[in-house]
Protein backbone atom coordinates (compact mmCIF):
# COMPACT_ATOMS: atom_id res chain seq x y z
CA UNK A 1 0.00 0.00 0.00
CA UNK A 2 1.77 3.24 -0.81
CA UNK A 3 0.17 6.92 0.10
CA UNK A 4 1.12 10.53 -1.95
CA UNK A 5 -0.58 13.98 -1.65
CA UNK A 6 -0.70 17.35 -3.51
CA UNK A 7 -0.95 20.48 -2.15
CA UNK A 8 -3.32 23.02 -4.88
CA UNK A 9 -1.91 26.67 -4.46
CA UNK A 10 -6.39 27.24 -4.37
CA UNK A 11 -6.06 25.60 -1.09
CA UNK A 12 -7.17 22.06 -1.89
CA UNK A 13 -4.91 19.05 -0.75
CA UNK A 14 -5.43 15.76 -2.37
CA UNK A 15 -4.71 12.09 -0.75
CA UNK A 16 -3.95 9.09 -2.92
CA UNK A 17 -3.82 5.68 -1.48
CA UNK A 18 -3.03 2.72 -3.31
CA UNK A 19 -3.23 -1.04 -2.86
CA UNK A 20 -3.11 -4.03 -5.13
CA UNK A 21 -5.46 -7.09 -4.55
CA UNK A 22 -5.72 -10.73 -5.31
CA UNK A 23 -8.97 -10.61 -4.76
CA UNK A 24 -10.57 -7.97 -6.91
CA UNK A 25 -13.84 -8.44 -5.95
CA UNK A 26 -13.49 -9.27 -1.92
CA UNK A 27 -11.42 -6.12 -1.44
CA UNK A 28 -11.91 -3.06 -0.23
CA UNK A 29 -10.32 0.57 0.22
CA UNK A 30 -11.30 3.48 2.29
CA UNK A 31 -10.37 6.70 4.68
CA UNK A 32 -10.82 7.36 8.12
CA UNK A 33 -10.07 10.62 10.76
CA UNK A 34 -9.50 9.77 13.79
CA UNK A 35 -11.39 6.36 14.00
CA UNK A 36 -14.25 7.85 12.43
CA UNK A 37 -15.77 7.56 8.27
CA UNK A 38 -14.85 10.72 6.43
CA UNK A 39 -18.65 11.93 6.00
CA UNK A 40 -18.83 11.93 9.51
CA UNK A 41 -15.89 14.76 10.27
CA UNK A 42 -16.56 18.60 10.20
CA UNK A 43 -15.34 19.93 7.25
CA UNK A 44 -15.03 20.35 3.51
CA UNK A 45 -13.29 17.10 2.61
CA UNK A 46 -14.21 13.82 0.45
CA UNK A 47 -13.75 10.77 -0.83
CA UNK A 48 -13.32 10.09 -4.50
CA UNK A 49 -14.54 7.10 -5.82
CA UNK A 50 -12.61 3.61 -5.58
CA UNK A 51 -10.64 3.00 -9.04
CA UNK A 52 -9.43 -0.70 -10.13
CA UNK A 53 -7.47 -1.38 -12.41
CA UNK A 54 -7.01 -5.27 -13.36
CA UNK A 55 -4.10 -6.46 -14.06
CA UNK A 56 -2.85 -9.81 -14.95
CA UNK A 57 -1.78 -11.54 -11.52
CA UNK A 58 -3.74 -8.40 -9.32
CA UNK A 59 -5.89 -5.46 -8.94
CA UNK A 60 -4.78 -2.28 -8.52
CA UNK A 61 -7.42 0.34 -6.12
CA UNK A 62 -6.72 3.67 -5.57
CA UNK A 63 -8.86 6.25 -3.62
CA UNK A 64 -8.23 9.94 -2.97
CA UNK A 65 -9.25 11.83 -0.08
CA UNK A 66 -9.70 15.90 -0.85
CA UNK A 67 -10.11 18.21 1.43
CA UNK A 68 -10.88 21.55 0.23
CA UNK A 69 -10.24 23.77 3.46
CA UNK A 70 -7.75 22.91 5.83
CA UNK A 71 -9.10 24.28 9.58
CA UNK A 72 -7.33 23.93 12.48
CA UNK A 73 -9.19 20.62 13.61
CA UNK A 74 -8.26 18.69 10.27
CA UNK A 75 -4.75 19.94 10.42
CA UNK A 76 -4.77 17.70 13.44
CA UNK A 77 -6.82 14.94 12.80
CA UNK A 78 -5.25 10.65 11.86
CA UNK A 79 -6.28 10.21 8.31
CA UNK A 80 -5.85 6.76 7.65
CA UNK A 81 -5.87 4.18 4.44
CA UNK A 82 -7.42 1.59 4.78
CA UNK A 83 -7.00 -1.73 3.06
CA UNK A 84 -8.93 -4.80 3.80
CA UNK A 85 -9.31 -7.96 1.70
CA UNK A 86 -9.54 -11.68 2.92
CA UNK A 87 -5.90 -12.19 3.75
CA UNK A 88 -4.89 -9.08 5.73
CA UNK A 89 -6.20 -5.61 7.01
CA UNK A 90 -3.55 -2.87 6.31
CA UNK A 91 -3.54 1.53 7.78
CA UNK A 92 -1.61 3.92 6.91
CA UNK A 93 -1.59 7.22 8.51
CA UNK A 94 -0.68 10.67 8.30
CA UNK A 95 -1.17 13.71 10.54
CA UNK A 96 -1.41 17.39 8.84
CA UNK A 97 0.34 19.14 10.99
CA UNK A 98 3.28 16.75 11.33
CA UNK A 99 3.05 16.43 7.58
CA UNK A 100 3.59 19.79 7.38
CA UNK A 101 6.25 20.42 9.91
CA UNK A 102 8.56 17.53 8.69
CA UNK A 103 8.22 19.69 4.88
CA UNK A 104 8.80 22.99 6.05
CA UNK A 105 11.89 24.68 5.98
CA UNK A 106 13.21 27.64 8.10
CA UNK A 107 14.89 30.56 6.83
CA UNK A 108 17.59 32.79 9.13
CA UNK A 109 14.58 35.70 8.25
CA UNK A 110 11.78 33.74 9.28
CA UNK A 111 10.50 33.27 6.40
CA UNK A 112 8.66 29.65 5.87
CA UNK A 113 9.74 28.05 2.13
CA UNK A 114 8.99 24.59 1.06
CA UNK A 115 12.06 22.05 -0.45
CA UNK A 116 12.67 22.70 -4.06
CA UNK A 117 11.97 19.46 -4.64
CA UNK A 118 8.24 19.81 -3.04
CA UNK A 119 7.37 22.52 -5.45
CA UNK A 120 4.58 23.88 -5.88
CA UNK A 121 3.53 22.29 -2.63
CA UNK A 122 4.29 19.21 -0.33
CA UNK A 123 4.31 15.88 -1.89
CA UNK A 124 5.65 13.16 -0.25
CA UNK A 125 5.24 8.91 -0.51
CA UNK A 126 5.16 6.35 1.76
CA UNK A 127 5.59 2.75 1.59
Amino acid sequence: MTMGQNWIPDGTLTFSCTACSRFPHFSILYWMGNGSFIEHLPGRLREGSTRREPGSTSTRLSRSLVLEELSPALRSTNFSCVYVDPGQVVQRHVILAELWAGLRMVLPDSQEVLPSSHSPGPQQGEE
